[in-house]
């Protein structure tokens, strides 16, 4: 009776906490979802206008069609995130705060000031005047609608902030009656749940289906986390795969032979000698977490990257590995995201320095344009002192003396500035093919910078990449610093993938430039210095790139290579190059990326890449146990900058 009792009061409970909470629940989880769907119209109006704003600047130096096509696809996508964005706001019952909905439409007015004007620049693009086009994004007016836009961007999430701590403080005075409804619901049900103990069959039945309902919802989660899972019995090499480890590589779950000669059979040949000296090394070590990445063989013969985390969860009497547990993480798809966000990084960084690219062409075809008028003007006077000479040899039935031809030719040479033509025609002529020469060696260092990246790694004359690097980012920083080349001619070349290794040494020597504008100014006349150095040593290819800079502070140091982590102003900096060169360096080259500083003085920044890998494991499995050994030699870039 009186459990019966206690079970009604419980259930009283329960229905009026219910019927108390389930409408302010209700009401919390409509305005988390309208609160969500802000700040991700927020996220996408940025994201929106960075890229109308990359595909304008690229329409206005390349003219390319292409470019202006993908600025007219996403414009009126920008506009209709604006219009969602004002309607949410209404809808969320701002209408007494105004900030929201004037930074809406301070934000709709700021982007159609950016759009308008840069209409205008691809219009000019089009007609061929890419030089006023360019000069119409680099000018300050745009420039000034672009602080004013952000500044429009940074009102509006501020407002945003202020709604969702307005918010917050309604559901907590809300949360308070709630929670004395839970205590009072708490303090009963534990009267039913003490009463209820007693019974020990009903108990029983709870405890299994509580066993039940944990074990399914560990099934869902490994589901939800799409893992494949894998139980390694050591001492007989038999493996157990799960069923989504099988779906993974497209295999049915009876077509994997239960064993690690599976795993060795389905591992990529230039992965296998690596995958298997670290499962030993894990085997060795005592309570260690393994984790690797390695290329696995799916059934249509594609390759899968996977990523392998586990850990020994049994040894025998003698100390000695017997079971291994872990799960497999297929990242194939991620590993392609992140090689299109590098192919777009390296191509934004294209358009930035494409204003400065066109100067430099620009430069030394004014001059070739300019001879080649002055040597034009040079044959028809040629031509002319040509026709005196036929003309003084021909026949024409008028007999004339030696002398009187000599007068007529020495005349003509006279008014045409025979002497002076001729003095000057060879300079020209070299003046001409020395601007033609560095025009097409500006060209040639920009195809290679913009070729698309490949996952295949070649040969690399890290010489010539790093005067490619000079060439492309020579308007970024020849008004700030003296570059100084000092390059081994004995260099070896380096495999590796050589559009990753362009970016990076892009990446930081513009970052050396721009740390010698914050210490010296921009156009003050006076300049620093940035020194590349290349070198060959014993193992590896060392490059230097030194500045005089005013240096990294000590505490922020350890925080450079986060991604999207950047002291420069917004707009200026993305916090994604050494983000980037970090993930070339060390993940996909599996060297290493360090940083010496000091603040007044300058940054030293070195990569380490392996050059040559040689390994002592065969593609057998080795005993337990068993020592692993592995030489490398190593290729080091050191890149100085502040």
């Amino acid at each position: 009776m009186i459990q019966r009792s206690a079970v009604v009061v419980t259930l009283c409970a329960l229905i009026a906490v219910v019927a108390v909470t389930w409408p302010q629940h209700s009401t919390y989880l409509r305005w988390t979802q309208q609160l969500e769907q802000t700040l991700h119209l927020r996220r996408e109006i940025a994201r929106l206008d960075q890229v109308l704003t990359v595909n304008a600047i690229l329409a206005a130096a390349t003219g390319d069609r292409k470019w202006q096509d993908i600025y007219l696809e996403h414009e009126p996508v920008l506009d209709r995130v604006l219009s969602d964005a004002q309607a949410l706001l209404a809808r969320l019952d701002v209408n007494s705060d105004a900030d929201g909905l004037t930074g809406i439409d301070a934000t709709s007015d700021a982007n159609t000031a950016l759009v308008n004007m840069e209409h205008e620049a691809l219009a000019v693009a089009a007609s061929g005047r890419l030089a006023e086009a360019i000069k119409i994004l680099a000018g300050s007016e745009y420039s000034q609608a672009k602080a004013r836009y952000n500044d429009c961007l940074r009102t509006l999430g501020e407002s945003l902030e202020q709604l969702v701590e307005q918010k917050g403080h309604e559901l907590a005075e809300h949360s308070y009656w709630l929670g004395l409804s839970a205590i009072c619901t708490l303090v009963l049900a534990t009267a039913a749940t003490a009463l209820m103990l007693f019974d020990h069959r009903r108990q029983a039945r709870l405890f299994q289906g509580e066993i039940a309902a944990t074990r399914d919802r560990l099934e869902l989660a490994v589901k939800s986390a799409d893992l494949g899972l894998w139980d390694w019995n050591i001492r007989t090499g038999e493996v157990v795969f799960s069923d989504s480890f099988a779906a993974q590589l497209g295999y049915e779950f009876h077509e994997l032979k239960p064993h690690v000669s599976t795993w060795h059979e389905l591992l990529h040949p230039d992965d296998k000698s690596a995958a298997l000296a670290a499962t030993q090394q894990i085997l060795a070590r005592p309570d260690a977490q393994y984790e690797d990445q390695f290329r696995l063989r799916a059934k249509d013969g594609t390759w899968k990257t996977m990523i392998a985390r586990g850990r020994v969860v049994a040894r025998t009497a003698r100390g000695s590995a017997a079971r291994m547990v872990g799960t497999f993480v297929d990242i194939s798809d991620r590993m392609h995201t992140e090689t299109q966000l590098s192919q777009t990084r390296r191509l934004e960084s294209i358009g930035q320095l494409a204003a400065g690219i066109a100067h430099e062409i620009n430069t030394p075809m004014q001059f070739v344009s300019d001879n080649i008028e002055y040597l034009d003007d040079c044959a028809r006077k040629l031509f002319e002192v040509v026709d005196a000479y036929q003309k003084n040899l021909e026949d024409d039935g008028q007999p004339k003396s030696w002398q009187q031809r000599r007068d007529e030719l020495n005349e003509v040479i006279r008014r045409t500035h025979f002497e002076r033509i001729r003095e000057h025609i060879p300079s020209a002529i070299a003046e001409s093919m020395e601007g033609i020469h560095r025009v097409i060696q500006i060209v040639r260092a920009m195809k290679e910078f913009s070729h698309p990246g490949r996952e295949v790694k070649l040969g690399v004359d890290l010489n010539n990449a790093v005067r490619s690097a000079v060439t492309i980012t020579r308007n970024r920083w020849k008004y700030a610093a003296e570059m100084e080349l000092d390059l081994d001619p004995n260099l070896p070349t380096v495999t590796c993938a050589p559009a990753e290794i362009n970016q990076v040494l892009l990446n930081l020597i513009v970052n050396a430039a721009d740390a010698l504008i914050d210490k010296y100014g921009d156009n003050t006349g006076d300049k620093g210095t940035i020194t590349i150095r290349t070198r060959s040593e014993a193992g590896y290819v060392a490059i230097e790139v030194e500045d005089t800079g005013c240096g990294i502070p000590a505490e922020i140091r350890d925080r450079i290579f986060d991604p999207f982590f950047t002291t420069k102003v917004v707009g200026k900096g993305s916090g994604q190059g050494l983000s980037i060169c970090y993930n070339v360096v060390v993940n996909k080259h599996g060297g290493t990326l360090d940083v010496e500083s000091t603040p007044g003085v300058g940054s030293t920044f070195r990569i380490c890449l392996p050059l040559q890998t040689q390994s002592a494991i065969d593609d057998e499995p080795v005993p337990v146990g068993a020592g692993m050994e592995e030489v490398s030699a190593e290729l080091m870039l050191t890149a100085t900058n502040d």
